[in-house]
């Protein structure tokens, strides 16, 4: 997975998100009458539409969410640095 560097203040960055997804969208429709031996696989473009479909889904929330991840092997104390986070948003692990 490519991590792609930042473009600059948020908002410019969920514009340039955008731009892109809807390009992968564009693409995917295009794949889809170029699907077979000579085009796209099928498997390409079912991953591609399930991308699409995750980012849409993370988009429609709110920009005042943030989503923190805290991982790491078992044993390394990761309940431990979670504990003092209150907050009625605060989720399980999983």
């Amino acid at each position: 997975m490519t991590v792609l560097p930042s473009v600059g203040p948020p908002q410019m960055a969920a514009k340039n998100l955008s731009a892109r997804l809807d390009a992968l969208a564009e693409l995917t429709r295009t794949g889809r009458q170029r699907e077979g031996a000579d085009g796209f696989t099928p498997e390409l473009l079912d991953d591609s539409e399930a991308l699409l479909r995750r980012a849409g889904e993370r988009l429609r929330l709110s920009a005042n969410h943030t989503v923190v991840a805290l991982a790491g092997g078992t044993g390394s104390g990761n309940p431990r640095c979670s504990t003092p986070w209150p907050g009625p948003a605060s989720r399980p692990p999983g």
